[in-house]
């Protein structure tokens, strides 16, 4: 899995659309991050072992679950992804976090220098996914203001657009994961 692969950026994107309006993008962003952190220290310290491919389905199914989260939300129905955007964002960050881990080889060095190459490593990483959250937030905002136009088609569109390849992307996983035990 490549660090900003389309699914990373799909999830960003999703976020922002579910949680990222005024006032709640950042808290968003930050537990994003965090989640990420967490992951990424918990793998390459050897705490999580998580297999790569059905890895790689459920970070699939996380941008598929934001797609009908979207949805609801232009039609105003609340439940806990847009009251608490934060939590969700944070535990599936999680989940993005460890498919990122596995782009880390760790130090060659010995174990004394695995934190600060781990922590190199990690702010590497979310600092190349700033650009990314920008092109989300700027996304999110031009959809709220073309839904705010009275246009139901173009208010729903993104939700079905980040739900429709986001269940592309986790069929295409699931069938590349059964692949070898057809």
């Amino acid at each position: 899995m490549q660090p900003l692969g389309t699914d990373h950026l799909l999830f960003l994107l999703g976020l922002m659309l579910v949680g990222g309006g005024p006032g709640r993008g950042g808290p968003t962003v930050i537990a994003l991050l965090v989640g990420h952190s967490l992951t990424l220290w918990g793998t390459t310290l050897g705490y999580l072992h998580l297999a790569l491919p059905p890895l790689e389905v459920v970070v699939a199914l996380s941008v598929l679950f934001l797609g009908p989260e979207i949805v609801r939300r232009w039609h105003g129905q609340h439940d806990v992804t847009q009251h608490f955007p934060w939590i969700v964002s944070l535990l599936l960050g999680m989940l993005h976090g460890a498919g990122f881990a596995s782009g880390y080889d760790g130090p060659a060095a010995a174990p004394a220098d695995i934190p600060a190459g781990l922590l190199l490593f990690i702010a590497g990483v979310e600092l190349t996914l700033l650009p990314a959250i920008l092109l989300a937030v700027l996304l999110a905002r031009g959809c709220r203001r073309l839904q705010r136009s009275g246009s139901w088609l173009i208010a729903v569109m993104p939700g079905y657009a980040v739900g429709s390849l986001g269940a592309y992307l986790t069929v295409k996983r699931a069938l590349q994961l059964l692949a070898p035990m057809i």
